[in-house]
């Protein structure tokens, strides 16, 4: 039996396994899933998670959540270039939720960058657990609706993906497209004959975009803005010619060289020494 599959009679009524149960608790008292999402997960209603979790006497969220520790103002002011690559990073890979009872936001990777949602966590001084998911993917959640609120005030909303505005009044412009780069970007590269060419690209609405590449130094201002995969409102900003990659690249690793995504940097460092050689 998968574990989310429920097994019901004739009249639809659930026979819970204990394996469930217990997931069900742990996941909910760690804060790896809320009830919602609990529901979702086994294709049932909120309400049914609701009475398990009752049923076997754990606490329920009715506010935000104060079991775990974080530095609740850390987004209030974008004051340097750490701060603002968390937040780029997070308008690209975060995800700001909240109801009636908690807001909350969700950093989700792939678990290949484990490290990475380690060093937010360490950054925001949270005791959150990271947890791991079935689809091969580790994140972390904090329920604290001071940095939900923060969050959204620079423009980091819920349900972003084709409403995405470059947030306005911030400095150090540079980190934080670094840290948009290493969550919707991807340097890619193919061989013409003997030669590497390498491309620069980062997925965004095309409102977001055209702000974007304005604090970008683009040699002859070379660039294109194709609509991505037919997605709506969904542009890719293309960036070719190695040296003209070189330099944007550059600029945005020396303007935060304190937190970068290692296996993107590693993948500058292959253009730096072909470059180079």
């Amino acid at each position: 039996m998968q574990l989310y599959e429920l097994e019901r009679d004739s009249q639809g009524h659930i026979f819970w396994k204990q394996e469930q149960i217990n997931f069900i608790i742990d996941s909910y008292t760690s804060e790896k899933y809320n009830m919602s999402e609990l529901a979702r997960l086994f294709k049932t209603k909120q309400v049914q998670i609701k009475k398990i979790l009752c049923s076997n006497n754990v606490d329920l969220r009715t506010n935000v959540n104060q079991k775990h520790s974080r530095n609740s103002y850390y987004f209030n002011e974008i004051d340097s270039p750490v701060k603002a690559y968390w937040l780029g990073f997070l308008m690209a890979d975060g995800n700001v939720q909240y109801n009636k009872k908690n807001k909350c936001v969700r950093l989700e990777v792939s678990k290949v960058d484990y490290e990475h949602v380690h060093s937010f966590k360490n950054e925001i001084k949270s005791s959150a657990p990271i947890y791991f998911n079935r689809d091969d993917l580790c994140g972390i959640t904090i329920y604290d609706k001071t940095i939900a609120d923060d969050l959204i005030k620079w423009g980091c909303t819920p349900n972003k993906t084709h409403t995405l505005e470059y947030p306005k009044n911030i400095k150090y412009h540079k980190a934080f497209i670094l840290g948009y780069f290493d969550g919707d970007g991807c340097l890619t590269r193919h061989f013409d004959g003997k030669y590497k060419r390498f491309k620069f690209s980062i997925i965004g609405t095309q409102e977001f975009l055209i702000e974007l590449v304005k604090h970008l130094t683009i040699i002859n201002n070379k660039f294109r803005m194709p609509l991505a995969h037919r997605c709506k409102n969904t542009y890719s900003l293309e960036i070719t010619g190695n040296e003209r990659i070189y330099i944007v690249m550059k600029e945005l690793y020396n303007s935060c060289n304190e937190i970068y995504l290692k296996r993107k940097y590693e993948k500058f460092i292959e253009l730096e020494s072909y470059l180079l050689r």
